[in-house]
């Protein structure tokens, strides 16, 4: 494990990373949510890892600096909310917004624990893993990479 911390001396910006200095096979990590107890199901996301939500069509993607984050179910779900509304709030066209409106009334339904739905990690490096006390829910599967 590489851990390292940036600082700009100018204007203060920090980074910091945690780099696990060995990979895993490729994986695919994903966990049925059908619950509001299931949104307290433990993330680890490695900072390569991609998250997928079909029934909601999002994809997180990992940016150039991204990090590995521990949360669970509900953070992620609150961060994509978060990121939802500023993107609803900065709408050229009506049909844009209602868009939006219409995708964060479904987002709330899966935070009440009311629209089931299935949470994907693709991590090309295998260093990601998603933790629940009922491990019969996570399914871990190979993630073949084009080459």
């Amino acid at each position: 494990m590489l851990i390292s911390l940036t600082i700009c001396t100018l204007c203060g910006f920090k980074q910091r990373q945690v780099t696990l200095l060995e990979d895993h096979e490729p994986s695919v990590y994903s966990v049925e949510v059908s619950s509001v107890d299931d949104l307290s199901i433990r993330i680890i996301r490695s900072d390569t890892a991609c998250i997928r939500i079909p029934e909601l069509n999002v994809e997180v993607n990992p940016g150039l600096v991204a990090d590995a984050t521990i949360s669970n179910v509900e953070a992620i779900l609150l961060d994509i909310r978060d990121r939802a509304e500023f993107l609803r709030d900065v709408c050229e066209t009506e049909e844009e917004r209602h868009n939006a409106e219409e995708f964060l009334k479904q987002l709330a339904l899966a935070l009440e624990g009311k629209k089931p739905f299935t949470l994907l990690m693709e991590d090309p490096r295998g260093n990601s893993k998603i933790i629940c006390d009922n491990p019969t829910k996570v399914n871990v599967r190979p993630l073949h990479l084009d080459t």
